[in-house]
């Protein structure tokens, strides 16, 4: 289990956020390695609970998507994103808001993931 950065996300104004945003570590095939205490915050699971899970568990709308292909980061998925789509995002409770997703692929030497940071846009529990 890969131990999670703490990053600065340029824009984001509260104080939590900026030293821990929503983050999730995936491998390439969508399952979820590991994620920021901001991100069990958001989502109300517990780390050791998320191990192992694919990624549609938390966003549905990406449970028939490859996040990789021939290598590369889906590049449908990286132009929706980029362009700000607004992906259903469902916490522990089963309650439903909307966010953005921000995928970055990390390729370093032989060990390649994603990291997955998650901005709410709809008021959530």
């Amino acid at each position: 289990v890969m131990s999670m950065a703490h990053t600065h996300i340029d824009g984001d104004e509260t104080p939590a956020n900026r030293h821990d945003p929503a983050a999730l570590v995936l491998d390439e095939r969508g399952m979820l390695r590991d994620c920021s205490k901001a991100c069990e915050k958001l989502f109300g699971y517990r780390r050791s609970e998320l191990a192992w899970q694919h990624v549609s568990k938390l966003f549905p709308q990406l449970s028939d998507v490859q996040l990789v292909q021939d290598g590369k980061f889906n590049p449908q998925l990286d132009f929706l994103c980029h362009f700000g789509l607004r992906f259903k995002t469902i916490n522990h409770l089963g309650d439903s808001f909307d966010s953005e997703l921000h995928f970055i692929h990390l390729d370093y030497r032989e060990h390649r993931s994603i990291r997955l940071i998650v901005q709410p846009t709809t008021p959530h529990q």
